[in-house]
């Protein structure tokens, strides 16, 4: 009998003999955009990317639906810009884009109003003042602003039907006081009521609060396109209002919350933990965490809730970064009945994490996930944009995305350690299980998780 135990150790030996070492990923070397300032003081950075045919054009007014006297309405503007801008229709102006090889999109968001036209190089000019037009002079109709808020209203249906909107309310319900900037909970009736007169006065207010910045990525220069800038915007975007920090919200756990969705086959499982705010530099290391725990396919609660148990499809992590707070979130979909499983599986995965962090090739190999990111980001000017316009938003310096990846480029096992203790190591846990009440209340009485509340679905969209 002693043989098999003789070659198994052999084997084991042999095997973490041959493991590789776990050798440090390199950083991609993110460029640095020179900054410039129209006129008026509105501030532009421009990345030069030579050689490729296309140059972004992304303009922020950096206030959104959060600092909007009237949210909603400022919510509808923003999904209607596109619809038509001064002598254009909605076709006539995307027909014109078209025309230059140019795409466009434009829309209001919890932080910011935005504006932004991908062109070839070339044709960028006559592609801002197509965008200019629809940002300052927006039809906003009476016949679109009716047909978008009938089809908010359908939305809203549907999302009760697939859970959708019911899973986003009960979080929202959860996390946040209803006095809190995040804590509203639109209604169908909020919906209804939205008028023509109120959207226009919603995006003339951002215009004049907006204090806007303009970045470009792409096949240009500071030289070429700066002039061009100058003749769209100098002047015509008055607003001087930045942001501040979200209050970080009370603690709302320890807590497990039943939201019935009669009909429902699955149950949803949400987990919702405090996490560091945007622009912090705890936040590179929460992110390695939130992917080791759940954010890959190799991820840990992938692998014991898809590949070891079978109870789910998939896992998902997304750490929801604001300034000044943010939350981790894990959710997973199970069966009814499974409900409890899935759940002892979870928590058991949470206090495995703190007795044993991320490892040496853990830690790498998320730390390699996100500079691949990266890197793929450099030959994608809507990806460059994206990642610069947030440093913008936020008010970083333009050397913060050279300086975030070299930090998470030197992320160590002991930083994601500590990220562990700081993530996990709290009573401020939310759960949330959406599903239908009759099959899954059973299942988590059963299991010894029975809720501390229980909601209707319909009541918190009604």
């Amino acid at each position: 009998m002693i043989w098999p135990l003789i070659f198994w150790w052999l084997w084991l030996a042999v095997g973490l003999a041959e493991r590789p070492d776990v050798t440090p990923t390199p950083p991609p070397r993110m460029p640095v955009p020179s900054t410039h300032r129209l006129s008026d003081g509105t501030p532009v950075w421009v990345l030069p990317r030579l050689g490729l045919p296309l140059v972004r054009i992304e303009l922020t007014l950096r206030t959104g639906w959060l600092d909007a006297p009237d949210p909603l309405a400022a919510k509808m503007a923003g999904t209607l810009l596109d619809e038509g801008a001064g002598r254009w229709s909605g076709a006539e102006w995307s027909q014109a884009l078209e025309s230059l090889g140019a795409q466009a999109a434009l829309g209001v968001t919890a932080l910011r109003a935005w504006a932004d036209v991908e062109a070839l190089s070339g044709t960028e000019a006559a592609a801002i003042s197509l965008l200019a037009e629809a940002v300052l002079d927006p039809a906003l109709a009476r016949r679109d602003v009716r047909q978008r808020r009938r089809r908010w209203v359908r939305g809203q249906r549907d999302g009760w039907r697939s859970g959708r909107a019911v899973h986003h309310a009960a979080l929202t319900r959860a996390i946040y006081p209803p006095d809190h900037p995040l804590g509203a909970i639109t209604s169908t009736r909020q919906m209804r009521r939205l008028s023509v007169r109120r959207v226009r006065a919603a995006w003339r207010g951002l215009l004049q609060r907006g204090s806007p910045a303009l970045l470009v990525a792409g096949d240009t220069t500071a030289e070429r396109i700066l002039p061009v800038l100058e003749a769209a915007w100098a002047g015509r975007l008055p607003g001087t209002l930045k942001h501040g920090s979200l209050p970080r919200p009370p603690p709302a756990g320890p807590e497990l919350i039943l939201v019935d969705h009669p009909g429902s086959a699955q149950a949803q499982i949400t987990l919702s933990l405090p996490a560091p705010g945007a622009g912090t530099p705890e936040l590179r290391a929460a992110e390695r965490v939130g992917h080791v725990l759940a954010g890959a396919f190799t991820s840990r609660l992938v692998t014991t809730l898809r590949e070891r148990m079978g109870l789910a499809y998939g896992v998902e992590s997304t750490l929801r970064a604001w300034p000044g707070h943010g939350r981790l979130e894990i959710s997973t979909a199970v069966a009814p009945e499974a409900v409890a499983l899935a759940l002892d599986a979870i928590h058991g995965e949470l206090w495995a994490m703190q007795l044993r962090p991320p490892d040496a090739e853990e830690t790498a190999g998320s730390v390699a996930s996100a500079l691949r990111e990266a890197a793929a980001s450099l030959a994608r000017p809507a990806a460059l944009a994206h990642r610069y316009g947030q440093l913008q938003l936020l008010g970083r310096p333009p050397t913060a995305a050279r300086d975030d990846l070299a930090e998470v480029a030197a992320l160590t096992p002991a930083a994601l350690t500590e990220a562990v203790a700081m993530l996990l190591d709290t009573d401020d846990v939310v759960w949330v299980v959406l599903g239908d009440r009759p099959r899954c209340e059973p299942a988590l009485e059963a299991g010894g998780w029975p809720p501390d509340r229980i909601w209707s679905g319909r009541a918190l969209v009604r």
